[in-house]
Protein backbone atom coordinates (compact mmCIF):
# COMPACT_ATOMS: atom_id res chain seq x y z
CA UNK A 1 0.00 0.00 0.00
CA UNK A 2 1.43 3.40 -1.28
CA UNK A 3 1.87 6.18 1.61
CA UNK A 4 -0.07 9.31 1.16
CA UNK A 5 2.22 12.20 0.31
CA UNK A 6 2.48 14.72 3.92
CA UNK A 7 3.26 18.67 3.31
CA UNK A 8 6.79 19.22 4.55
CA UNK A 9 7.49 21.07 7.65
CA UNK A 10 9.59 23.89 7.95
CA UNK A 11 12.54 21.67 9.36
CA UNK A 12 12.46 19.57 6.61
CA UNK A 13 12.54 22.23 3.69
CA UNK A 14 15.46 23.75 6.05
CA UNK A 15 17.07 20.26 5.57
CA UNK A 16 17.10 20.50 1.46
CA UNK A 17 18.08 23.98 1.75
CA UNK A 18 21.70 22.90 3.66
CA UNK A 19 21.81 19.64 2.39
CA UNK A 20 25.30 19.19 0.31
CA UNK A 21 23.94 16.46 -1.64
CA UNK A 22 21.15 18.52 -3.19
CA UNK A 23 23.48 21.45 -3.85
CA UNK A 24 25.86 18.86 -5.32
CA UNK A 25 23.01 17.33 -7.55
CA UNK A 26 22.31 21.17 -8.88
CA UNK A 27 25.65 22.19 -9.24
CA UNK A 28 26.88 23.25 -12.94
CA UNK A 29 24.57 20.97 -14.57
CA UNK A 30 22.45 23.86 -16.61
CA UNK A 31 20.38 20.84 -18.63
CA UNK A 32 19.03 19.75 -15.20
CA UNK A 33 17.74 22.81 -14.12
CA UNK A 34 16.32 23.95 -17.73
CA UNK A 35 14.26 20.61 -16.97
CA UNK A 36 13.16 21.45 -13.52
CA UNK A 37 11.95 24.90 -14.83
CA UNK A 38 10.34 23.35 -17.68
CA UNK A 39 7.92 20.88 -15.69
CA UNK A 40 7.74 23.25 -12.87
CA UNK A 41 5.95 25.76 -15.11
CA UNK A 42 3.45 22.46 -16.22
CA UNK A 43 -0.14 22.63 -14.31
CA UNK A 44 -0.73 20.15 -11.11
CA UNK A 45 -1.77 16.59 -13.27
CA UNK A 46 0.21 17.61 -15.78
CA UNK A 47 3.03 18.31 -14.24
CA UNK A 48 2.84 14.39 -11.83
CA UNK A 49 2.66 12.83 -15.56
CA UNK A 50 5.09 14.12 -17.08
CA UNK A 51 7.88 13.33 -13.72
CA UNK A 52 6.47 9.49 -13.55
CA UNK A 53 7.36 9.67 -17.26
CA UNK A 54 10.90 11.27 -17.30
CA UNK A 55 11.73 9.25 -14.32
CA UNK A 56 10.20 6.16 -16.17
CA UNK A 57 7.73 5.44 -13.08
CA UNK A 58 4.81 4.61 -15.82
CA UNK A 59 7.28 2.77 -18.28
CA UNK A 60 6.11 5.24 -20.90
CA UNK A 61 8.93 6.63 -22.61
CA UNK A 62 6.78 8.24 -25.55
CA UNK A 63 4.91 11.46 -25.73
CA UNK A 64 5.84 13.02 -23.22
CA UNK A 65 6.17 17.10 -23.24
CA UNK A 66 10.37 17.30 -22.83
CA UNK A 67 12.63 16.79 -25.71
CA UNK A 68 15.02 13.71 -25.85
CA UNK A 69 18.15 15.86 -24.70
CA UNK A 70 15.84 17.07 -21.62
CA UNK A 71 14.95 13.69 -21.18
CA UNK A 72 18.46 12.19 -21.07
CA UNK A 73 18.91 14.50 -17.73
CA UNK A 74 16.96 11.36 -16.02
CA UNK A 75 19.76 10.01 -14.04
CA UNK A 76 20.57 13.62 -12.77
CA UNK A 77 17.08 14.01 -11.73
CA UNK A 78 16.67 10.79 -10.04
CA UNK A 79 20.21 11.85 -8.16
CA UNK A 80 18.40 15.12 -6.93
CA UNK A 81 15.21 13.42 -6.08
CA UNK A 82 17.55 10.83 -3.67
CA UNK A 83 19.38 13.53 -2.24
CA UNK A 84 15.89 15.24 -1.13
CA UNK A 85 14.30 11.91 0.02
CA UNK A 86 17.86 11.48 2.11
CA UNK A 87 17.31 15.03 3.41
CA UNK A 88 13.68 15.04 4.28
CA UNK A 89 13.52 11.59 6.11
CA UNK A 90 17.39 11.29 7.06
CA UNK A 91 19.20 7.84 7.20
CA UNK A 92 16.65 5.21 8.46
CA UNK A 93 17.05 1.77 8.34
CA UNK A 94 13.92 0.34 8.42
CA UNK A 95 12.85 2.98 5.35
CA UNK A 96 13.48 1.38 1.54
CA UNK A 97 13.29 4.91 -0.25
CA UNK A 98 12.80 5.26 -3.59
CA UNK A 99 13.69 2.17 -5.92
CA UNK A 100 14.15 3.00 -9.54
CA UNK A 101 13.79 -0.40 -10.43
CA UNK A 102 10.62 -2.23 -9.22
CA UNK A 103 8.53 -2.88 -11.48
CA UNK A 104 10.85 -3.38 -14.24
CA UNK A 105 12.99 -5.34 -16.02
Amino acid sequence: MAQEAKPLQLPQYESIATSVKVRQALEGNTGLKTLLRKIDSMDGVEREMELERVLGVTGDKAGGLLSDSEAADVESLRLLAEAIEEAVRGKKDDYVGLDWTAGHD
